[in-house]
């Protein structure tokens, strides 16, 4: 990640760069239920052996902020190239966290499907942007924004049939609009935080293998986390609710709790993350240790399960419960 600053005042700064774009201003803190994952695109994989703010990928952009005083800032971006999220950070195709369909199957048997990526290529049409106004109200500190850009993880549809040719399913990245805002507050122990993002323009998929149809979407999320001496407990529960054009409408909700203890002066770390989706009777839970061996080297340790037996992403990875063990240096 870099940026480089072009200009600079004392209430207005410009930049461009290649580097994470925060939406809230502690959401490094945050784990698995964001609202709004637009501006950063993610290594899938990372969400689920990680916090999610590891998982988020850097992306190429200009940046101005215009920062009148201490309570008010604004800031807009422009983003000139589509980058995609990934499965994982090895081969996409063998990935066992990849939702992409890889056959079509009938009565007569199962085929395999090729892949086609139909990614938004570089034009000034394709130019992705947005703009956030925060400010802090008295103990509150809150911010509104809108961003409309191309959506990171692709939706999938069987292309046409072609005499003599193996079926293939083809990746869309298709536009959307997004209007969203945050706050964030102190109560007693308490750090307490809510999020809304409001889709007016956005692709919908109804059904696997069908092309995706247009219509509107709406997700609110409310968390809270404390720490007290060597522990660390945070709740967060994301409510979604999709509307496409001519459809049901359809709801879920995902919940998140977890808890982590210090040990060590901080240099042993255990954490426990679990994730349910009580609609579809699916979850996850993770159980991690990490070891700091030495300035800038820690070793990591987990396990990590999925259930269900719905058509939610939990669900689908299912049968792919984890192991790992990971060295990780920091330079």
């Amino acid at each position: 990640m870099w940026t480089a600053t072009i200009a600079a005042c004392a209430t207005v700064v410009a930049a461009l760069g290649a580097a994470l774009i925060q939406r809230a201003r502690r959401e490094n803190t945050r784990d698995h239920a964001y609202v709004r994952t637009q501006l950063n695109e993610l290594k899938t994989m990372l969400i689920w052996t990680d916090k999610r703010s590891e998982a988020r990928m850097a992306v190429a952009h200009a940046r101005a902020r215009f920062i009148p005083s201490d309570r008010l800032q604004v800031e807009a971006v422009l983003v000139p190239q589509f980058r995609p999220s990934t499965f994982d950070q090895l081969d996409e195709t063998s990935s066992p966290f990849s939702l992409r369909p890889t056959r079509v199957c009938a009565a007569a048997g199962c085929v395999p499907l090729t892949y086609v990526s139909q990614r938004p290529d570089v034009r000034w049409s394709h130019l992705q942007g947005g703009a956030r106004a925060s400010v802090t109200t008295g103990r509150v500190d809150w911010s509104v924004s809108t961003y409309r850009g191309f959506e990171g993880q692709a939706l999938y549809e069987l292309a046409p049939s072609v005499p003599d040719a193996a079926p293939a399913v083809r990746g869309l990245h298709p536009r959307f609009t997004m209007v969203g805002a945050d706050a964030e507050t102190v109560r007693g122990e308490w750090g307490v935080r809510g999020e809304v993002a409001w889709f007016p323009s956005r692709m919908l998929s109804v059904r696997d293998g069908a092309p995706p149809v247009p219509g509107q979407a709406l997700s609110a999320g409310i968390g809270a986390d404390r720490k007290a001496g060597a522990y660390r407990v945070a709740a967060n529960a994301v409510l979604n609710r999709r509307a496409p054009d001519g459809q049901a409408v359809t709801h879920d909700m995902t919940v998140v709790g977890i808890v982590e203890r210090n040990f060590a002066r901080e240099t042993r770390v255990l954490r426990a993350v679990g994730v349910m989706s009580p609609d579809e009777g699916s979850g996850f839970a993770r159980l991690s240790a990490s070891f700091n061996l030495r300035d800038g080297l820690w070793l990591d340790a987990l396990a990590g399960m999925f259930w269900g037996s719905g058509t939610d992403a939990l669900s689908r990875l299912g049968s792919r419960d984890l192991i790992s063990l990971r060295l990780k240096v920091f330079y």
